[in-house]
């Protein structure tokens, strides 16, 4: 194999854009996304559930049903921005897609 044939050299070591082939689709990203953030805002719930029953002292009577209804709203609705998010990075892969391939 020649040297020019290698796809990173011929894309560009330093240029760090991804050749067409490895993109990744926008899809895939939305989702990698609110996974992460829906991953986060359940550690920072089961952190403060533990954190109220480890210190029942340091927290009020209605500490556990705050946090439940608090963290419930924000990931139930970031889940419904996510879902719409996700239906529009779908609509843009879609005309990226059609417009990628000739017309006839």
């Amino acid at each position: 194999m020649q040297l020019g044939q290698w796809p990173a050299i011929q894309n560009g070591i330093d240029s760090g854009a991804p050749s067409k082939d490895n993109q990744m689709s926008r899809k895939k990203r939305v989702l990698i996304v609110f996974v992460v953030i829906e991953a986060a805002l359940a550690g920072i719930w089961w952190w403060l559930a533990r954190y109220g029953m480890a210190n029942p002292d340091r927290v009020t009577s209605d500490f556990q049903a705050v946090v439940g209804q608090t963290l419930g709203a924000a990931m139930g609705g970031l889940l419904g921005i996510g879902l719409i998010l996700f239906l529009a990075a779908a609509r843009n892969d879609r005309k990226a897609a059609q417009a990628s391939t000739p017309h006839r």
